[in-house]
């Protein structure tokens, strides 16, 4: 499965939502690696997403020897309105993570970004 960018800004936003992060307050790297988790996406995409966010100076790192400390300088709105199928596929990668898939098999399984309809 291919996942794009705004899925793991729309993943990482959840998470910092989650947690009730405001502007100013801060996790650490180790903390927040628990949380993703539950998101059924690589830990490599964290790296990314989080990347994304310290680019665009919603977040700021520091690495203090032991961890990273990650703050939050801002919310980032625009991950309020993502696309309704980027929600839903983020919803069934978790949902195959509670069946036992590797992150490897996630990856490897397709998941469509496409809406299902029922007639």
């Amino acid at each position: 499965m291919n996942v794009n960018p705004s899925m793991i800004k729309q993943a990482l936003h959840r998470v910092i939502r989650q947690r009730r992060m405001k502007a100013g307050s801060w996790t650490t790297l180790t903390d927040l690696r628990r949380n993703w988790s539950v998101t059924g996406l690589r830990s490599e995409d964290l790296i990314d997403g989080l990347d994304m966010l310290s680019k665009g100076r919603y977040v700021s790192l520091q690495d203090d020897g032991a961890d990273c400390i990650i703050t939050l300088i801002r919310h980032q709105n625009i991950l309020q309105s993502v696309a309704l199928a980027e929600t839903w596929a983020l919803s069934e990668i978790s949902k195959r993570l509670h069946f036992g898939l590797s992150s490897f098999e996630r990856r490897k399984s397709p998941v469509s970004t496409e809406l299902k309809t029922t007639v």
